[in-house]
C-alpha cells in the first residue's frame, strides 16, 4: 500500500486533481494534463513519498523505452471517461509523441480509481483463488454472451473438430474416452489446456501402446500412470472437476503421439478443439509442465503467493490502482514465448488465465480478475458506475473477430504477434499458425498461401521486420516449404505489412484499421502463378484486391451485389467517395470488398512453395542508412532484451543517382558492400499524392529525401532484393524504387521461380 505525503508538492496537485477540487488558470480551463514538474523532482520526492517512489518506479520499467533525463518535463493526464484508465503519468510529448524535452522515446504508467465496492468486498486469499467467484464468472458468460462467446452465427463460429470420436480426459473417471462432439448438442462440456511442455523426463503421454490402458476407469490415478502426469495437467484435471465440466483436452494425452497417420489431422485440427472448448485454461506462469496452477485447487495444487497489486489513497479518500496487465509486452513468460500456445489463446472464447500467481477471465464480452471489484451483476449485487466504465476484454493481440469482410488489419496484428515467439522446431512455422490461417480463410477468397491471403497478395507480399530477422533454419539450411517471399520463413522479430491500405472506417467517428493521413494505392504488375503439388498444374494467385481499387476508381461500373456508393462524412468533415454494403451499414470501406455470402471452407490443396512470373530486372547499389523519423525499440522474447528498428538504407544506380529506399533485414549492419551490385526485381506498384508539401504518411523517403519530397504525388514500384541458387531466386529484403528514375533507367525482363 502506498500512501501520498501530505507536504508533498506533487502528490497535492495530484489528490486535487484526482477529487475535482483543482481549479487550472482562467486560460487554461480546458486542458486535460498538468505539468508536475522536471523528472528529477519526482526523484527527489521519492525519499519522502511513497507515491512518488511508486510513480518513479513505474517510469523507469520498461526497457524499450528511453531512460528519463533529469530535466525531462513530467506530465499528469486526465483521460475522460470511458476509457480503461482515467489517470496516468508520462512525459510531456510533441506531435510526434516523443519527449518535448529530449526527444526521446519514453515510459507512462496508467492508474484507474478503485472505489468501493457495492457487495461486501471479498476477501482475497494470497495462497488459493476463490473458484467460486471463477464460477460465477462462467455462469454470467453463459446467461449474458449469447451471439458473443456462445450460440454464435455462423460468421463467429468455427466448426467444431471434425475428426470424431475426439480423445478427451474424463476428470471424473480418471482415464481416457473417446467424445463424438459432433453429436452432441449445446455447449461443448470440456475444458481444453494451454501450456509449455519443457524438457521433463519420463513425462506421460498417449501412445498406440498404452492407449488401451489409458482407457481405463481410473487409469490415471494408478501409480504407473500417475507419477508421470506433471503438475500443471495433475491440477487442470482437478480444476476442470472442480468447475463442473466433465472432460479435459490436453494434447500430450489426446493425441496418439507415435500415430503417424493420425497425429497431422489432430494437429491440423487443433485451432477448432480450443474455439470450441467451454473454457480455455490457460497455464502461463512456469517454465514446464510442473509448475502446476498454484493456487488453484486446494488440497491437490501447491499454493500461491498473490500480493494484490499496489493501491494509492488520495487526501480525499479515492483510492487508484495500477492499470492490472493481462498480457506482458516484456519479460514474457516461457508461455508467452512459444509459438504454439498463441493460437490457443487467441482462438478460445473463453480464457481463465495463471498468470503472476493470480488467476483472471476472459471472454469476447468481459474481462474480470480478483483484485478489481468489477464483477458481472448477479447474487443481488448493483453495478457501480465504475463497473460499466472499467470493462476490459481480450487483449487486443489475442483477438480474433470472424466477419464476413476480408480484415487486413486483423491479419497484420496476428501475423505480428505470432512471428515474435519462437518455435522449438522451426519447421513449425505455420503449422502453428493453421488454426489462425483456417479462422482467416472463412472471409479471404483464395485463402492463405503460406501464410499470405491471396485476395491481398500485392499488398501482403511486402511484409518487412520490425528489428533484426533471420531464415528459419533446419538442419543449418533454409526450409523449402517454408519459402523466402512468406514471413513464415524467416523469425527473430515481429513482422508488419509495409503498406496498409486504409480499407475501412466507423461513421460515428472511431476509426479503425491504419490510420494513414494520404491515400496509398498498390496496383499489380506481374501474374503470380503457383503450382498444385499432386497435379503440377499451374493457376493464377487470385490477387482479387484490385477488381475492388477498379470499381473504386471508375464509377461508371456496377458494384456487387449489397454495395452502394456514398459520400462519406464525420460530423461537418467530408471523407470523400467511399462504399457501404447492406450488412455493415455503420462502416465506410474504401473498396467495395469481396463479402462472402457464407464462410468459405478452409482448402486442403497442398501448393508447391514456388512463385512464378514475369518481371522487370535491374541492378543497384546501396548506400548510405536512412534514419527513421520515429523513436522507439522493440522486444526482442527470444534474447529477452530490448532492440533497435529494422535499418533503412538509399538505393542508388551506379552513377549516383538516388534511387529509393531499402527495407532492411536487419539494424546497423550494412546489407551489402560499398561497391556490390545488387539484382532488384518489380513485384508491383503504388501510387500516393498528398495536399501539403508537409503531410507525411509513413514513407520515409517521401519525407526525407529532397527532390521527391516536394512532390505531389509519388509514383514507385514495390521491388525485391534477391539472389539465385540453382535456378531459384530468394529473396533478401524489400524495397521502394522512385518510377520516374526506374523507368529511365536501362532494365530488362525477366522470369523468375521465387521460392
Amino acid at each position: 500500500m502506498n500512501h501520498p505525503s501530505s507536504s508533498c508538492r506533487i502528490c497535492s496537485l495530484f489528490a486535487s486533481v484526482v477529487d475535482g477540487t483543482y481549479i487550472p488558470p482562467t486560460d487554461h480551463r480546458e486542458q486535460l494534463h498538468y505539468v508536475i514538474g522536471a523528472f528529477s523532482e519526482l526523484r527527489q520526492s521519492q525519499a519522502a513519498c511513497d507515491v512518488c517512489k511508486l510513480i518513479v518506479s513505474k517510469l523507469d520499467d520498461d526497457p524499450r523505452r528511453d531512460a528519463y533525463r533529469p530535466d525531462c518535463v513530467i506530465r499528469f493526464w486526465h483521460w475522460n471517461e470511458p476509457l480503461d484508465y482515467i489517470w496516468s503519468f508520462g512525459p510531456l510529448i510533441d506531435e510526434e509523441v516523443n519527449c518535448v524535452s529530449c526527444g526521446q522515446y519514453h515510459q507512462e504508467v496508467s492508474l484507474t480509481e478503485l472505489p468501493p465496492f457495492s457487495d461486501p468486498k471479498p476477501e482475497l486469499n494470497p495462497n488459493w483463488a476463490d473458484l467460486d467467484r471463477v464460477k460465477d464468472w462462467a455462469r454470467h458468460c453463459d446467461s449474458t454472451h449469447q451471439d458473443v462467446c456462445h450460440a454464435l452465427s455462423e460468421w463467429a463460429a468455427v466448426d467444431p473438430p471434425s475428426l470424431a470420436p475426439l480423445l478427451l480426459v474424463d476428470v471424473k473417471a480418471q482415464c481416457i474416452v473417446e467424445v463424438d462432439l459432433s453429436v452432441r448438442q449445446g455447449i461443448a462440456n470440456y475444458a481444453a489446456l494451454s501450456y509449455v511442455w519443457g524438457r521433463l523426463p519420463d513425462v506421460l503421454e498417449s501412445t498406440r501402446a498404452n492407449l488401451s490402458q489409458l482407457k481405463s476407469p481410473g487409469a490415471l490415478a494408478l501409480p504407473t500412470f500417475a507419477h508421470g502426469l506433471p503438475g500443471t495437467v495433475r491440477d487442470a484435471i482437478a480444476l476442470t472437476d472442480r468447475l463442473g465440466l466433465d472432460y479435459l483436452w490436453v494434447d500430450r494425452l489426446c493425441i496418439v503421439q507415435d500415430d503417424a497417420a493420425s497425429k497431422p489431422l489432430q494437429l491440423a485440427q487443433m485451432g477448432a478443439i480450443y474455439a470450441n472448448s467451454y473454457v480455455t485454461i490457460i497455464a502461463a506462469d512456469g517454465a514446464d509442465a510442473d509448475h502446476g496452477l498454484r493456487g488453484s485447487v486446494e488440497g491437490v495444487s501447491q499454493p500461491r503467493r498473490f500480493e494484490p497489486p499496489t493501491v494509492i489513497h488520495t487526501p480525499g479518500g479515492k483510492t487508484l490502482i495500477s492499470e492490472p496487465v493481462f498480457a506482458h509486452d516484456y519479460n514474457v513468460t516461457e508461455w508467452e514465448r512459444r509459438g504454439w500456445t498463441f493460437q490457443e489463446r487467441a482462438l478460445s472464447r473463453r480464457n481463465l488465465v495463471f498468470q503472476d500467481d493470480r488467476v483472471f477471465w476472459e471472454c469476447h464480452g468481459g474481462a474480470w480478475t480478483e483484485e478489481l471489484p468489477y464483477d458481472p451483476p448477479g447474487n443481488g449485487s448493483t453495478r457501480t458506475a465504475f463497473q460499466q466504465r472499467w470493462k476490459k476484454q481480450k487483449p487486443g493481440s489475442y483477438q480474433v473477430t470472424m466477419s464476413a469482410w476480408p480484415d487486413l488489419v486483423q491479419y497484420e496484428v496476428l501475423v505480428h504477434e505470432y512471428n515474435k515467439r519462437i518455435l522449438s522446431f522451426p519447421s513449425d512455422g505455420l503449422n502453428a499458425f493453421l488454426g489462425i490461417s483456417a479462422a482467416l480463410s472463412r472471409s479471404l477468397r483464395g485463402g492463405l498461401l503460406f501464410g499470405l491471403p491471396e485476395y491481398y497478395f500485392d499488398i501482403v507480399l511486402l511484409w518487412a521486420p520490425s528489428s533484426t530477422l533471420r531464415r528459419r533454419l533446419v538442419a543449418g539450411k533454409p526450409n523449402p516449404m517454408l519459402p523466402s517471399w512468406s514471413w513464415a520463413g524467416w523469425e527473430g522479430t515481429p513482422v508488419n505489412l509495409g503498406i496498409v491500405p486504409h480499407l475501412n472506417r466507423r461513421i460515428d467517428g472511431l476509426i479503425f484499421g491504419s490510420s494513414t493521413l494520404e491515400y496509398i494505392e498498390i496496383y499489380p504488375t506481374v501474374r503470380w502463378m503457383k503450382t498444385r503439388s499432386d497435379t503440377q498444374t499451374q493457376e493464377e494467385v487470385d490477387n482479387g484486391y484490385y477488381e475492388a481499387v477498379q470499381l473504386k476508381n471508375d464509377s461508371s461500373r456496377s458494384l456487387p451485389k449489397g454495395w452502394s456508393r456514398n459520400s462519406v462524412t464525420q460530423g461537418q468533415t467530408g471523407l470523400g467517395p467511399g462504399f457501404k454494403h447492406e450488412s455493415i451499414l455503420d462502416t465506410a470501406f474504401t473498396w467495395p470488398l469481396n463479402f462472402p455470402e457464407h464462410p468459405i471452407p478452409f482448402s486442403l490443396t497442398k501448393w508447391e512453395p514456388l512463385l512464378r512470373f514475369s518481371t522487370t530486372r535491374s541492378h543497384l547499389f546501396i548506400g548510405s542508412r536512412l534514419h527513421r523519423g520515429w523513436k522507439g525499440k522493440y522486444w526482442n522474447i527470444a534474447t529477452n532484451t530490448s532492440a533497435e528498428p529494422a535499418s533503412l538504407y538509399h538505393i542508388r544506380y551506379a552513377s549516383g543517382e538516388w534511387a529509393g529506399v531499402l527495407l532492411s533485414n536487419d539494424f546497423d549492419t550494412p546489407p551489402a558492400g560499398e561497391h556490390e551490385r545488387c539484382e532488384f526485381v518489380v513485384v508491383s506498384g503504388g501510387s500516393t499524392s498528398k495536399d501539403d508539401p508537409g503531410d507525411h504518411n509513413g514513407l520515409e523517403e517521401w519525407s526525407q529525401v529532397p527532390h521527391i519530397q516536394v512532390l505531389s504525388t509519388y509514383d514507385f514500384y514495390n521491388v525485391l532484393w534477391i539472389e539465385w541458387d540453382d535456378g531459384v531466386a530468394y529473396r533478401k529484403a524489400l524495397g521502394r524504387v522512385w518510377k520516374d528514375s526506374w523507368d529511365r533507367q536501362p532494365t530488362e525482363v525477366i522470369d523468375v521461380v521465387l521460392g
